[in-house]
């Protein structure tokens, strides 16, 4: 098992696998199991930027860094870089 990041509401589950910049999320309501990915399905961009949006909170209210997996050249971590709508922020790029 790699190591990640996670972050659930009632229905989804976004995992974020920062040493191998890897993205999944699962609809707990269809895939209970969690099979099958759906992270890059275009109707699901709005549940994922809203999921980045909370996980990025999330570490920032509880300090959670990670010493050793995935800080970037700028000091940052991949997950910190995300600005207020999901996305990479300016600064990170």
């Amino acid at each position: 098992m790699q190591p990640h990041y996670g972050v659930r509401a009632e229905r989804y589950k976004l995992i974020y696998f920062n040493r191998i910049n890897e993205w999944e999320l699962f609809d707990l309501q269809k895939d209970p199991r969690e099979v099958l990915n759906v992270y890059n399905e275009p109707a699901n961009a709005g549940i994922v930027r809203s999921l980045k949006i909370e996980m990025a909170r999330l570490r920032k209210e509880l300090d959670d860094r990670d010493q050793f997996a995935d800080l970037q050249e700028n000091g940052q971590t991949s997950v910190d870089c995300l600005g207020p709508d999901g996305n990479l922020s300016e600064q990170s790029k």
